[in-house]
């Protein structure tokens, strides 16, 4: 019980610090943080790793992404984010993120059932989902035209699972020798760094 009550605390903490983040307009890199998704699946895992069944684990991952969802509202609506709390500003702002709800009860439970999963029997496949989630989402947001744009967390995503050896490799593409230079290793240039490659390749053949 104690742990689930931490468990959802540390959850509603979450979710304010991540509104704030994303208020400081004069950092970029704060701000794109605050952007990211993928970090909120972390906090139904951790909630369902702290529970001794696959149930209660499940209910506490719920639980904890609402608290971090309140946590989030609770500070956007404060003094602190210029806000004043009303009737009509609180039915706004759930009118608004409705869907952010829905969401809470598909990744709550699923992730919660993967902590638990995680800490009774060392289940790899949780654990590889959560980092395949922080580590592809700067991926998917260039897919999708919305690219962070901040190089630090896209870098900083990325390097959470490159070793010494990747990090060679990548250079070693970057400096390859051909009769011009490969863009540079944005997001956004992910399409012409793929004709580069592509046209070295039939260079070579």
């Amino acid at each position: 019980m104690r742990r689930g009550l931490v468990a959802i605390g540390l959850a509603a903490a979450f979710g304010g610090a991540d509104q704030y983040l994303g208020s400081l307009s004069a950092h970029p890199s704060a701000t794109a943080v605050s952007l990211l998704s993928a970090p909120w699946l972390l906090v139904a895992f951790a909630a369902g790793w702290t529970q001794p069944t696959p149930r209660r684990a499940m209910v506490l991952g719920v639980v904890s992404t609402i608290a971090a969802l309140g946590g989030y509202w609770l500070m956007t609506l404060s003094p602190v984010e210029g806000a004043h709390l009303g009737v009509g500003a609180v039915r706004g702002l759930l009118f608004s993120q409705s869907v952010l709800l829905v969401g809470a009860f598909v990744t709550g439970p699923l992730f919660g059932w993967l902590g638990n999963r995680w800490r009774t029997d060392r289940w790899r496949v949780g654990a590889l989902a959560l980092a395949g989630a922080v580590c592809l989402e700067p991926l998917a947001h260039a897919i999708v035209g919305s690219a962070i744009r901040s190089p630090g967390v896209w870098a900083g995503d990325l390097s959470r699972t490159a070793d010494d050896d990747l990090c060679r490799q990548r250079e070693a593409v970057r400096s390859f020798a051909a009769p011009s230079e490969p863009p540079a290793l944005k997001p956004s240039n992910l399409r012409a760094i793929y004709d580069h490659v592509i046209g070295q390749s039939k260079s070579l053949a």
